[in-house]
Formats: C-alpha cells, structure tokens, sequence
C-alpha cells in the first residue's frame, strides 16, 4: 500500500511538471501548448512589411509575434504583435515593423493575425516571420535583380543550403515544445519571375513540393499545413502576372493544391 501511495504521489508529481511544461507564459498568463497557435511566416520582401500608410500599432493580447534578431542582438522573446511606421527588412535602429528591426518583421501577417484571434477568442495565435529581400523558394543563378546576382541571394530550399531555410526550422525548434504549429504561411514567387523561362512551370513546382517535404520532415510534422498567397496581382512590367515570365510562376503556384497534401 505504502508503494502504491509513493507512485500516486509521485506520478502526480510528474505529470504536474508534465503539465507546466505544456504551457508558455504570454504577458504573465500561463497558456497551455495547444491553445497557443503558431505559424511560420516565410517569403520575400513584400511579406517583410512595406506598408507605412496603412499600418497602427494597436494590439491584442492574444496576438504574438516571435522576436529574434532585434537590432541586431540574438535575443528571442514573445511580443505582442503591431504594426509600426518605420523602419525597414534591411535594419536600422529605429523601431521596425510589427515592433521587431530587422528580420523577424510582421509584414502580411497583421491581418491574418487579427483575423485570427477575432476567429478564435479562446487561443493565442502566434507568427514567426522570416521574409527577406530577394528570398527565393529555389538557388536562382545566371541572373541579377536590383543589381544583386541571384545566386547571392538567400533560398528556402535545405538542398542549395539555403540561410533563410535554416533560420526558420532554428527558430521552430527553439520553440516548438512550448506551441502548437498551425501551419506555414508563403509568400514567395515574386523573385522566380527572373528564372521563369529557365526554370519553367514543373521545376519551380518541384521546387515548392521539395522545400514543404524538407520542413515538415525537419519539424517531425508530416500534416503541418501550407497556405501560400496566389502570384503578386500587382505587379507590373516584367513582374506582371500576365507576362510570359510571371504567367510561369502563376501556374506553379496554381499547381500546389494538387501537389502538396494538406
């Protein structure tokens, strides 16, 4: 009986600690692993946050944005989300977008975060932003953008080894025992344009289809869900979605419902 009474109190004991684990403090509230939703922002820089006219900097207590690389610091933290005039994805030491310099900037996931915590008042919905200048879904060579050779620029792609790839899945990690992963939130494509008639529709496809398989492997998440914004609608000139180029990405981004599960 005494045994029996021991492991009671101890497996209480344990699944107390158990428990404690299972739960991130957010503004000082305890809030349990699976009420706290996270999801992984990646893209170029129009999901690295540009907007200056239309931005506030009101915020929700529910609504997080991960904090990393601030001013150039390798602090982490959980912040309240918001959206701030100034700053920019390059870095200066003016408060940036979304409250965060540099990278780890909120860009289009204001909105969805909004949205969603208006959706589901009883969770916290997080986001883990990751947008970059020039990023790239694939190592695009042979060409430039702004001046910049594209072999240069950062890739999601774990084959090409990609810095912004290996970012992201660091700072999943660094969190992924105290949050439920929601799913990844992609805006990319803009860049591919310039390799279009290089690449064609079923490479930067495959590219897309490679680069999910990799994140979710890496994260132990076979279901982890994919949403990506369709092409730029307003682009323009060469970048127009009805040019011959972005016509190319447009029907790779198209093809992913079928191709990517969930």
């Amino acid at each position: 009986m005494k045994t029996t009474r021991f492991s009671i109190c101890l497996l209480t004991v344990l699944c107390g600690a158990i428990c404690q684990l299972q739960a991130i403090a957010l503004g000082g509230i305890s809030v349990p692993k699976d009420h706290f939703v996270v999801y992984l922002g990646i893209g170029h820089c129009n999901f690295a946050g540009r907007n200056s006219t239309t931005a506030d900097t009101a915020t929700n207590p529910h609504a997080w944005n991960y904090q990393w690389d601030s001013q150039g610091k390798s602090d982490t933290q959980w912040v309240l989300a918001q959206e701030h005039n100034g700053g920019n994805s390059a870095g200066n030491t003016a408060l940036g977008y979304n409250g965060l310099t540099q990278r780890g900037v909120g860009g289009p996931s204001m909105p969805f975060l909004k949205g969603m915590v208006q959706q589901y008042p009883g969770y916290s919905i997080g986001m883990i932003t990751n947008a970059l200048s020039c990023a790239t879904v694939r190592l695009v060579t042979g060409d430039t953008i702004t001046g910049v050779p594209l072999s240069d620029i950062d890739t999601y792609s774990k084959a090409g080894g990609g810095n912004r790839y290996k970012e992201i899945i660091g700072l999943a990690q660094k969190v992924k025992n105290d949050v439920t992963f929601g799913g990844i939130v992609c805006m990319l494509g803009l860049t591919e344009v310039r390799d279009g008639t290089k690449a064609g529709v079923s490479t930067i496809k495959s590219d897309f289809v490679q680069m999910v398989s990799d994140m979710r492997s890496d994260l132990g998440l076979p279901n982890l869900p994919f949403l990506i914004g369709h092409y730029e609608m307003g682009a323009t000139g060469v970048f127009s979605p009805t040019s011959p180029l972005g016509l190319i990405v447009v029907k790779a981004i198209d093809s992913l419902p079928a191709a990517i599960a969930y």
